[in-house]
């Protein structure tokens, strides 16, 4: 008996705590090896195998990558997509799903917007959303987030509009 309570209280957590990704993780899924689209997934694992390097970063860099569940990065383009269609759709699930708005950047060819997700006082997600003329490129970064490195580890993946972030303290 206290096993089988033991699972379902373990079943539960996890759902709660899957719950909390669920409509982002299903643009992913979606639209993952569809025509026009482009998707990266990095995993613990690498970030796992960052930190064994013997060329090692800086220790906030090294705490940084521990923390991090993933990063998954989802890029639609034209002529296979409507990416501006794509756009609002994310950035509907993004107001739906009661993500807090970071930071907005216009230019006159993107818009870049940042969004996050805290629990008990930590980020926990960050959204970037890039939309451009003829691409929306969604990027997912899950884990215990350090907005002050974030942008040192964006740098080092060649994560495009990332480098953004540099201009926030928190």
């Amino acid at each position: 008996m206290k096993n089988l309570l033991t699972s379902v209280v373990i079943l539960l957590l996890s759902v709660s705590v899957q719950g909390q990704n669920k409509s982002i993780q299903k643009i992913f899924d979606r639209n993952k090896g569809a025509d026009g689209f482009t998707s990266i997934v990095i995993t613990r694992h690498m970030f796992d195998l960052f930190s064994e390097l013997e060329t090692q970063p800086d220790d906030d860099y090294l705490n940084l990558i521990k923390n991090l569940d993933g990063i998954n990065i989802l890029t639609a383009s034209e002529p296979g997509v409507n990416s501006r269609k794509f756009y609002n759709t994310v950035l509907k699930e993004i107001h739906n799903n009661r993500y807090q708005e970071l930071m907005t950047v216009h230019d006159t060819d993107q818009d870049v917007e940042f969004f996050t997700r805290e629990k008990k006082g930590q980020v926990v997600e960050l959204l970037m959303l890039i939309g451009a003329q003829k691409q929306t490129t969604l990027v997912w970064i899950t884990g215990i987030i350090d907005m002050k490195t974030i942008s040192k580890l964006a740098d080092n993946l060649g994560i495009e509009g990332m480098d953004r972030l540099n201009k926030i303290d928190k």
